[in-house]
């Protein structure tokens, strides 16, 4: 059937309870879902900078800055440099703890898109908030000691040292659970507008002014419903039969 916007509304009125009713439940589900069954994760991160000549020429600094964190970024994401640093972790723990490719899935390079200063950022995203931390530690000052022993590349200077997260990065429960709510109310309202468009019945006098180009002469009521009235007086007369044959 067509649909306008007023009869939209109005069907969404309607059901608004049981709109209502889905997207809790649908709210509830995913927040208990995200509570027991997904893996909470911690990040420790560290912020650094590439010290640069100062010069009156802005745009050779700007491409000078585009270059050099692209350096750095291929210099960091190279299997040599997460092998050197899963030596260093390990020797500091005094056993073998995690490999070169553990730590490099846990990592994340890059440089700050839409920053005007030549800045980029190390993080590491572990099960653990001490693991994430030490990690990044490691990482961040093997990072600065290697680019600063190149003599062709600007130094780094660490301007955010990592720290330990005192709560999870992820997941996010109360953002889960308004999903899960939006996805309720988007997912029954679709299913109402549906299941009305698709329904072929009719069910007043607007259906058929909609669906046929015929006037409308007259309606016939539906005589088979009783009105209350009549209903409240068989009702009675009910009651005083039951009352008479008590009485004899």
């Amino acid at each position: 059937m067509e649909m306008n916007l007023n009869r939209l509304l109005s069907l969404l009125v309607s059901k608004l309870k049981y709109i209502i009713l889905i997207a809790v439940i649908l709210a509830i589900g995913a927040f208990g879902y995200t509570k027991m069954f997904v893996d909470e994760t911690y990040t420790s991160s560290a912020k650094f900078l590439v010290d640069m000549e100062i010069t009156q020429n802005k745009a050779s600094e700007q491409s000078f800055s585009v270059n050099a964190l692209k350096s750095y970024m291929a210099i960091f994401n190279t299997r040599d440099f997460f092998n050197e640093v899963a030596d260093i972790y390990n020797a500091e723990k005094g056993e073998p703890t995690f490999t070169s490719t553990e730590i490099r899935s846990m990592t994340s390079i890059a440089d700050s898109s839409g920053s005007e200063e030549p800045t980029f950022y190390i993080k590491v995203t572990a099960s653990d908030p001490s693991t994430a931390y030490e990690i990044s530690k490691t990482i961040s000052e093997y990072a600065v000691s290697k680019i600063n022993d190149f003599e062709y590349l600007n130094t780094i200077t660490m301007v955010e040292s990592p720290i330990m997260a005192l709560a999870p990065s992820s997941p996010n429960v109360k953002k889960n659970a308004l999903i899960g709510f939006a996805l309720g109310v988007i997912l029954t309202s679709a299913f109402f507008v549906c299941r009305e468009m698709f329904d072929g019945r009719i069910k007043n006098v607007e259906d058929i002014s909609n669906e046929y180009d015929i006037p409308i002469l007259g309606v016939v009521p539906d005589t088979t419903a009783e009105a209350p009235e009549n209903k409240s007086a068989k009702l009675k007369k009910i009651k005083s039969s039951s009352a008479d044959k008590e009485g004899i």
